[in-house]
């Protein structure tokens, strides 16, 4: 047995005065599949029939996306990858120091048919940059 923070002892499996009877592993396993939101028209919705999907699904369905301009915006990458499908959710990443895009993102597609036919446009020009 191990003391708690109120010196009593307990159990190994984490089950003592104040425990909630989760594991760790639970724990764990719990936030595993917490939910991505995110909806083809960019808001968020409640429900996965309204875009909700679990982290786990979103992300096979992630292309990641790298040489892009600088200069680009979100709209400028759900407008390329439109013709592919339904996107759930862009994340462009940022360098904060410089304060300017890395030329990296993360595009989500609703279905495995998008993430296939985003594939297919692989090393295509976005503002001159393959």
């Amino acid at each position: 047995k191990r003391k708690g923070r109120d010196g009593g002892g307990a159990d190994d499996d984490g089950a003592g005065p104040h425990s909630t009877g989760e594991t760790q592993a639970s724990k764990k396993l719990k936030a595993k599949d917490d939910v991505v939101e995110g909806s083809a028209d960019g808001g968020s919705k409640q429900g996965e029939e309204k875009g909700h999907m679990s982290k786990r699904k979103a992300e096979q369905l992630t292309a990641f996306v790298s040489n892009l301009p600088y200069t680009c915006e979100e709209a400028q990458l759900r407008d390329f990858f439109s013709t592919c499908g339904a996107i759930s959710y862009v994340k462009m990443l940022y360098d904060f120091h410089k304060k300017r895009f890395k030329g990296l993102a993360y595009v989500t597609f609703s279905d495995e048919a998008g993430l296939t036919a985003a594939l297919e446009l692989h090393r295509k020009e976005i503002e001159g940059r393959p």
